[in-house]
This record gives structure tokens, sequence and C-alpha cells, in this order.
């Protein structure tokens, strides 16, 4: 009878504690505590404790973040590298999010992959403090990051983003790529209103 597959391990390091993610268990000197079920979710230490500070480092997955001709590759790490501080009113998380984006070209339609990095700079306020419609709040003894890395990853997708500056981009006649080959075809722009007759012409030439 076989042994049971058992999580891979994922480790939190947090100031004295380290977390591993596996067996969901945080420890400290010896002190074990459970973890939040939520892996973007942290338990704060520093409530209430303006001025007090601690670093975040995790590994976590979050798929789903993307844009038309961009997308955070699915099942890629990103990397935090946080710092949390109590302030009077919340929490605030600074520092930066890397990971890896999947990009199609515009203009040739290819598919390349490139680096991205964030820098996370929100307050977390606690209940009672006003808020804003956008803004983050701590919940309980705890806050998720999920929201406010969601958010900063999808502001950084480009929108509209080309594989080199000077990519050629397809033939409109053949679609061949015209970056690695010259097809032959006439590559100026085309006034519709003459389609038809264009059209006409090429068929009478047949």
């Amino acid at each position: 009878m076989g042994h049971p597959v058992q999580s891979p391990s994922i480790i939190y390091r947090f100031g004295l504690f380290e977390a591993d993610l596996g067996s969901r268990e945080l420890r400290k000197h010896g002190i074990r505590v459970r973890l939040q079920e939520k892996p973007f979710q942290v338990l704060i230490e520093l409530l209430r404790r303006p001025g007090a500070s601690e670093r975040l480092e995790t590994d976590q997955v979050l798929d789903g973040i993307e844009v038309p001709l961009a997308r955070v590759r699915e099942g890629s790490p990103l990397h935090l590298d946080l710092r949390l501080e109590a302030l009077v009113d919340g929490i605030h998380a600074s520092g930066p999010v890397d990971g890896e984006v999947t990009i199609e070209c515009r203009r040739c339609l290819k598919l390349f992959t490139r680096p991205l990095r964030v820098e996370l700079d929100d307050v977390f306020l606690y209940q009672g403090e006003s808020i804003d419609d956008e803004g983050y709040r701590v919940e309980g003894e705890s806050i998720d990051l999920e929201p406010v890395v969601r958010d900063a990853l999808m502001l950084a997708l480009p929108l509209n983003p080309l594989c080199t500056e000077g990519c050629k981009g397809l033939c409109s006649t053949c679609g061949a790529d015209l970056n690695e080959a010259d097809c032959g075809h006439s590559q100026d722009p085309v006034d519709i209103r003459w389609t038809g007759l264009e059209q006409l012409r090429r068929t009478l030439e047949e």
C-alpha cells in the first residue's frame, strides 16, 4: 500500500516566523499556529502597534490575471517581498511583486514572455476608519493581499504590446510574417473606397 502524496512545501518567511504551506503550520521557537486557508491571507501581529514592522517573503500562484493581449502565466508563481508596517489607522504594505507575463504581439501575433515587476504601496484600514470604494481593510486579525496584488498586476499589463518597436507585422495579402521574409506583396495602405475596383482588376488579370 503506497504512502499518501504530500502537498509541495511553500515557505513563508515573516520576521522570526517560518510557515510551511504544505502542512499549513506556522512555527516560531517551536510554537505552531494554523494558517488561514486563503494563500494570500496573512495573520498580522502588528495590529494596533504603530511603528512596528515585519517582512513578508513568499511565492504564491494567482491565476486569471489577463487582458486581451497579455496575461500572467498560468501556474507561474509570483514572488512577494513586502514590508508590513503598523500605522495608527491600519497596516501599510509595500514592496515588489515579481512574475512572468505571456504577451501576444499586436502586429505579428507572436507569443513571448517578459518579466513583470510591480511595487505595492497600499494601506489596509482598520474597521471604523473611513474608506473609499477602492480601498482595502484589515479583516479581523488578518489582511488579504490577493486583491491588492491582482489590482496592481492588472494595471501593469500592456494593452498594445509589440515584440519589438520595429515589428513589421503580417502581410495583409498572404499573412506571412514580414519580420522573417519578404513575401513580395505590396504593403502600401489601400483606400477601402477602391477595394471593389481592385478586386475587379485582379479578376480581369487572371
